[in-house]
């Protein structure tokens, strides 16, 4: 049986890691809370692409293709998306990037807006 993933509840994960003291002055952690946050945003704009009619699915260039679908849907999103993917990868791949509080709160900050923005994306 599939349990479907809820996309929002990775951002609960950010927020969590950046609540925790345990966990928000530890780089490792708050790359961590960058990556949840736009995996949150990332997936919710591919939902709402689809229930739309967008069909997105080559696994190859998913995550460029959703941004550049938001860009002819919404382009404020489709930025603030790419600002959160770029973000992400830093936090994935760049070991000498600083990652600190603020930049991982700054994240979740982005990956609100964007969720609080998404039934503003419409079919043009």
């Amino acid at each position: 049986m599939r349990v479907k993933c809820n996309p929002e509840e990775f951002l609960e994960v950010a927020e969590y890691l950046m609540n925790t003291d345990r966990f928000n002055k530890n780089p490792t952690y708050i790359r961590t809370a960058v990556e949840r946050s736009y995996y949150a945003s990332f997936l919710c704009c591919w939902e709402k692409l689809s229930s739309i009619g967008i069909k997105i699915d080559n696994q190859r260039t998913i995550h460029r293709d959703v941004i550049t679908k938001l860009l002819d849907e919404n382009g404020f999103i489709s930025d603030l998306l790419n600002k959160l993917r770029d973000e992400r990868v830093k936090a994935d791949y760049y070991m000498y990037e600083k990652f600190d509080n603020n930049r991982g709160n700054k994240s979740i900050k982005i990956a609100h807006e964007i969720q609080r923005r998404i039934p503003e994306i419409k079919k043009n």
